[in-house]
């Protein structure tokens, strides 16, 4: 899941601010609440607002602790969905076996401005990881 928000931010090449280093509106302060989601993966929340936060100081940007939402542009971003889909199913003695999983996420992020000037957009990232002969491993490849 990590890896599959790491590429969703850096490696697509997305970025928060212009090529003088500021926001569309000139700004250098973003501030970036926590996540939401409408899937079941609880731990993918933290994950996701500690990513968009850490991109954001990356690029230069500020993230006030208290802040007048009216008055600094904000970053919200919803977790739409989280797909496992089984990849590579192999048979062994007339049982299938998944050797692949793909994981596909979906995220909403709505760029605030301040007045009415709202930007969203739907992001979709796709990364596949090898299944283990047990739960564990499994899980830990998908951690990974």
């Amino acid at each position: 899941m990590l890896f599959c928000l790491s590429a969703l931010l850096a490696g697509c090449g997305y970025s928060f601010v212009t090529a003088h280093g500021r926001l569309a509106d000139g700004g250098t302060q973003l501030c970036i609440p926590m996540s939401t989601s409408l899937s079941t993966e609880a731990q993918v929340v933290p994950m996701l607002t500690a990513a968009l936060r850490s991109q954001a100081r990356k690029a230069g940007l500020t993230c006030p602790a208290n802040h007048d939402e009216g008055n600094i542009p904000s970053l919200i971003s919803s977790i739409r969905s989280i797909e496992a889909i089984p990849r590579g199913v192999a048979v062994y003695a007339g049982r299938y076996r998944t050797r692949e999983q793909e994981i596909i996420l979906k995220v909403r992020l709505t760029l605030k401005l301040g007045g009415g000037k709202d930007e969203t957009w739907t992001v979709s990232e796709r990364e596949s990881y090898l299944s283990a002969p047990d739960i564990r491993g499994t899980e830990a490849n998908r951690d990974m």
